[in-house]
């Protein structure tokens, strides 16, 4: 796998996002539902929500059986994108909202949070 363009996982279990900027997605406890979008190597996007973010990206990047389907099909990915939201009823509305926007409306979502203007989870 192209270590550039995978997900990095450390000794620590911690994940690093492969944007360049060194961030390190820490396991949050009881901090609400998490809406993140992965890019896969294939240049495509990925939009899911979880409780758990590390854990969850493990099983990604694992290809376990609870892992989705659709990443399954690509090499790597990485992580470009997160969001809290406090209940997970919120995180499903704003995840249905995201997969409506254009690919060139999440991009710039995207790189706004990759430059800083974002809600980051360090």
């Amino acid at each position: 796998m192209d270590t550039q363009h995978r997900t990095f996982l450390s000794s620590h279990a911690q994940l690093r996002t492969a944007s360049g900027n060194g961030d390190i997605i820490q396991k949050s406890r009881g901090s609400g539902y998490t809406v993140y979008i992965v890019k896969t190597s294939s240049d495509t996007l990925y939009i899911g929500q979880t409780k758990n973010l590390q854990k969850r990206l493990v099983e990604h990047a694992q290809k376990t059986t609870r892992s989705a389907k659709y990443l399954r099909y690509f090499a790597s990915f990485v992580l470009v994108y997160t969001e809290v939201c406090r209940t997970r009823s919120t995180a499903l509305k704003r995840e249905k909202a995201l997969k409506r926007l254009t690919r060139a409306q999440k991009d710039r979502i995207i790189h706004g949070w990759n430059s800083g203007k974002g809600n980051r989870m360090e």
